[in-house]
């Protein structure tokens, strides 16, 4: 089970050796709500105080929520009781490579280290993507043009109907370089898709890659 943001914080003060007097002077909170955040009475600090805490005890605020890489990569080690010198040993990968993971932009031998980390630490990778892909720099949207879905495919009596010319418009490099259909927002569909809609997504994908597949072979 994850820490807690209490959790994270002792431990991490433990590890600098930071007393929670001088963490609380340091990060300007109340020592009585220090101590009870670090003890599980308060859950949900504002952006504001966790940030300050984490300032303090020089990591981010992701590392604290259990959301970060090293975070991920701390807690597992922990519950394995394995030394961070071990898991170099076993990736290949040098504590400096490791312990700077937080403060990195992902590239793909970073993506693929993932798997290494992994086995040596007899986990899924799932959550040390998931960590990782949260350092990802925001895309800049300015390079694409928004298309309306209703301008993609239409539904009718007779079914769901793609354009051809909205599937030209679309353009592979478009899907590829978004990976998912998580990660395509586009303006006014931000809402999760009804029955319908996903229903109405999944036929124009698969029309859209039958269209693609069969350029492909000519």
């Amino acid at each position: 089970m994850p820490n807690t943001i209490g959790e994270n914080i002792r431990r991490t003060r433990n590890i600098r050796k930071i007393s929670i007097n001088t963490l609380a002077k340091i990060a300007n909170v109340s020592l009585g709500y220090l101590s009870d955040l670090e003890n599980g009475k308060m859950n949900n600090p504002s952006d504001k105080v966790l940030e300050a805490i984490a300032e303090a005890l020089n990591v981010t605020s992701d590392y604290l929520r259990g959301l970060s890489i090293t975070a991920v990569i701390d807690q597992r080690l922990e519950a394995l009781n394995m030394p961070l010198d071990v898991l170099c040993k076993k990736t290949g990968l040098s504590e400096q490579y490791l312990l700077k993971l937080d403060t990195i932009i992902p590239t793909p031998d970073d993506y693929a280290n993932l798997t290494k980390i992994a086995e040596a630490l007899e986990m899924p990778q799932g959550p040390l993507i998931a960590a990782l892909a949260r350092q990802e720099p925001p895309l800049d949207t300015d390079d694409y043009e928004v298309i309306d879905a209703r301008d993609v495919f239409t539904i009718n009596e007779d079914g769901i109907s793609p354009a051809p010319q909205a599937l030209r418009e679309l353009g592979i490099g478009y899907i590829t370089h978004r990976k998912t259909l998580a990660a395509l927002r586009t303006d006014g569909y931000e809402e999760p898709l009804t029955e319908d809609e996903a229903k109405a997504v999944k036929a124009f994908l698969e029309s859209y890659r039958k269209l693609r597949d069969g350029k492909s072979e000519k």
